[in-house]
């Protein structure tokens, strides 16, 4: 009977998503249309493929409108000095599932006017982000855009994607070494826009397809308990793997709900809890969000559910979900939360010019006395170097009932914490790092010694949609998990 109604809601999702790409392509002539005739106006991203076509034709723009020699030199950057806001906005906005509303003539009057001062371009490019976090490049009144047709003014449509390839050494957690050449992801975006006249209410739908979904790696998969005679392993067994849609975000969402900022997501969302990022140093390799052998799935997971956000004058946003877990609905992220029951997730946060910072809470069941968390991110940037971190507590207090032990205790919990830099050795070539601790604890008391996992990694920007991970080494320090510590590779990656 499961099956059957997994392979009904497949369908459903199926049908669904074949009803939005008709959609989409019907729209394709509207997008040419816009490519044409509008520079200016609104513009609305949902995914990084959706960030660069808008930063693209800024730069051409940019180009078009200085004198010889100053174009020379924006074209010896190639784009690049924009990376800056390229990697604030994955980070912040695209990565953490919110979508980000550009008007490319005010970044290129931004851009103009700097040149014309006599700034260097990399002192632009760092510039756009603090820019961008005063006034947004968008206009407090909207100017009417250049008129194409009625339909060119109520849609927008996009599609783009990212392709990973990586040569890797690593160890697995059996000990052993490996090789390994491959496509380490494939993601594609499907975008649709639906924009009112008046920049009132739009609504926009998201699917992104993974054909080859991203692995997640380098995680502590298990732990051995001995108490008081009694020894367990804690591991959370697979569960029956049925016909899956390899589909990660998948949602509907209505932005600016009657003018008032309130934006409403229904679909297949990213939980709001804490840091998410696309396109910078390290989607998943922090342990902080991705263990699961607290709760039972991970805080960085995709969830069915819906979504309410706002974001109040001042800086502040806040967001709160309702969800029910993926029950191997979809591919990817695959460290899912595969019971059926409602849990609330929030974030309260605070961004300014140069710092930002939020608070997230999961209640398993709306209950505290079960599976909780709670998490704290912060991110500082300065003219060249973009720090971030998390610190997560989580708890859970029904550990024999989520991984069918039988210890003399019923609750586990963590704590863990990452820091992440990115840092612009020139403009095309970065220098990143992670360091992270987790540490696991039973009625309190620590089992084995705390885990570390250390990070680095040195990435060269080819072209703003091309880059070359040239080497990324890690190293997990750890004693009583599992074994796999060593990884090493190398990544070709490229955004269209």
């Amino acid at each position: 009977m499961r099956k059957m109604i997994c392979r009904y809601r497949d369908f459903a999702c199926f049908t669904l998503a074949g009803i939005f790409c008709l959609l989409s392509f019907s729209n394709l002539t509207v997008l040419a249309a816009e490519s044409e005739g509008q520079q200016g106006g609104r513009r609305t991203a949902s995914t990084m493929s959706e960030v660069n076509a808008i930063l693209r034709s800024v730069d051409f723009e940019v180009l078009l409108r200085t004198d010889t020699e100053i174009s020379k030199g924006i074209g010896a950057m190639e784009g690049s000095y924009l990376l800056p806001l390229t990697n604030y906005l994955d980070l912040n906005f695209i990565g953490a599932g919110k979508s980000v509303t550009l008007d490319p003539e005010i970044m290129i009057d931004f851009i103009v006017e700097r040149l014309g001062r006599g700034q260097s371009i990399e002192t632009i490019g760092l510039e756009l982000v603090t820019e961008f976090k005063k006034s947004g490049f968008v206009r407090q009144t909207a100017a009417p855009a250049p008129k194409v047709s009625d339909k060119a003014e109520s849609a927008q449509m996009h599609v783009g994607g990212f392709v990973v390839g990586e040569l890797e050494y690593h160890q697995e957690p059996d000990g052993s070494y490996h090789h390994l050449l491959e496509l380490n992801q494939v993601r594609i975006y499907f975008a649709t826009q639906l924009n009112s006249r008046d920049e009132g209410t739009n609504l926009g739908i998201l699917a992104e397809f993974n054909p080859v979904p991203e692995e997640v790696i380098h995680q502590i998969e298990e732990i051995a308990i001995s108490r008081n005679g009694i020894s367990d392993t804690l591991r959370l067994a697979a569960p029956e793997s049925d016909e899956v849609i390899p589909f990660e975000q998948l949602y509907l969402k209505i932005h600016n709900i009657g003018k008032s900022g309130v934006a409403l997501t229904v679909g297949q969302i990213r939980l709001p809890f804490g840091i998410w990022s696309d396109y910078t140093s390290h989607r998943n390799f922090s342990s902080t969000k991705n263990n699961v052998l607290v709760n039972g799935f991970a805080l960085k997971k995709i969830d069915l559910g819906i979504l309410v956000e706002k974001v109040f004058p001042g800086g502040l946003d806040l967001k709160a979900a309702l969800v029910h877990g993926r029950q191997g609905r979809t591919s990817s992220l695959s460290r899912e939360d595969f019971d059926n029951g409602k849990d609330f997730v929030g974030r309260f946060g605070f961004s300014g010019r140069r710092f930002s910072a939020g608070f997230s809470s999961y209640l398993a069941e709306f209950a505290v006395n079960r599976k909780v968390a709670f998490g704290l991110d912060w991110q500082v940037s300065t003219n060249r170097l973009l720090l971030s971190g998390e610190a997560v507590l989580q708890k859970n207090n029904r550990v024999n009932t989520t991984f069918a032990t039988n210890f003399d205790f019923n609750t586990v919990s963590s704590r863990a914490a990452y820091v992440q830099f990115d840092y612009l050795l020139t403009p095309k070539l970065h220098l990143y790092g992670l360091y992270e601790t987790w540490r696991f604890l039973a009625d309190g008391a620590t089992i084995e010694n705390p885990a570390y996992k250390v990070f680095h990694g040195l990435r060269y920007y080819i072209h703003p949609q091309f880059r070359w991970t040239v080497v990324e080494f890690g190293r997990m320090f750890h004693e009583g998990f599992d074994k796999g510590k060593l990884h090493l590779s190398s990544q070709l990656e490229m955004t269209f």
